[in-house]
């Protein structure tokens, strides 16, 4: 199972070319950071940490980690959820 994030066309293509040896689950997640950079989850300023006081330690969100988090989440459930 290969999971990447958005349509990469470089990514997409070396991931078509290992279907000819090996069996592949291709999953593009729907709402990606790749196509979606200035828009939450991504670094959508006011946003991202609109009404979030931070942390434990006062950090606020960080939009690379929180694309993180929700391609994750998103991956886990298509993978147990949908495909099994």
């Amino acid at each position: 199972i290969i999971s990447q994030d958005g349509n990469v066309p470089e990514m997409t293509s070396y991931v078509n070319s290992l279907k000819t040896e090996l069996t592949i689950i291709q999953l593009i997640h729907p709402y990606s950071c790749y196509e979606h950079p200035n828009d939450f989850p991504g670094d959508s300023e006011g946003r991202l940490n609109d009404g979030f006081k931070g942390d434990s330690y006062g950090n606020k969100r960080e939009g690379k980690v929180t694309c993180c988090k929700h391609h994750f989440t998103w991956m886990i459930k298509t993978v147990f959820q949908d495909l099994t």
